[in-house]
């Protein structure tokens, strides 16, 4: 694995991408689990059930969820809030461009010279901007797709999906359906600030 992707956690476990079988079964069940390490409520599908993991990152840890074997596309998920931060929308496009050119730094991408290359989005409580590229490592290439957003308490969160290239379209309903039920937990809200979860 590359020195520059193996600075993002889940990006290594890419090194055993594998033949697989897309998963046709429906009705697909979630259920909503509290990661009190991460501040976040997350609505995770129970079939297949993605493996979780954490990576300690500051305030808060981020999760990492990573598909299991034989499924199609195989995918891994970052998610991470940052609840001691504030994002007012009239800098959001502004400061997602700057998370975005430093993902980009760290893979060895050209940076993004406006905001207007990045992408707006609402993901359920979430609002943000969405940055979508290719990149290539150790022969492999992978399609990525990274959102700096903030949540109604302005609160800023980062995602990000990954994918074999040209597979995030196979996989959006259930990364959509994941990052539209986000919320954020009573311990790690702001003072005064009012608890919504409505899944």
């Amino acid at each position: 694995m590359g020195k520059v992707i193996s600075t993002l956690l889940f990006f290594c476990l890419f090194a055993n991408v594998c033949q697989a079988v897309e998963d046709n079964r429906a009705p697909r069940s979630y259920e909503v689990v509290s990661f009190e390490n991460a501040g976040l409520g997350v609505l995770l599908p129970l079939y297949p059930a993605f493996e979780r993991r954490f990576e300690t990152r500051g305030e808060k840890d981020a999760i990492l969820l990573m598909s299991p074997p034989n499924y199609y596309p195989t995918t891994h998920m970052q998610i991470q809030l940052h609840p001691r931060q504030r994002v007012g929308r009239p800098i959001l496009a502004k400061t997602a461009l700057s998370s975005a050119n430093a993902i980009r730094k760290q893979l060895d991408l050209e940076p993004l010279d406006n905001a207007d290359k990045l992408t707006y989005v609402k993901y359920g409580e979430v609002r943000g901007y969405a940055d979508i590229f290719d990149k290539e490592d150790d022969g492999k290439v992978f399609s990525i797709k990274s959102v700096f957003g903030i949540m109604p308490t302005e609160q800023p969160i980062t995602l990000m999906v990954s994918t074999p290239k040209g597979q995030l379209d196979h996989i959006e309903h259930v990364v959509i359906k994941i990052w539209k039920n986000l919320s954020v937990l009573p311990s790690a809200l702001p003072p005064g600030a009012v608890l919504q979860m409505d899944y």
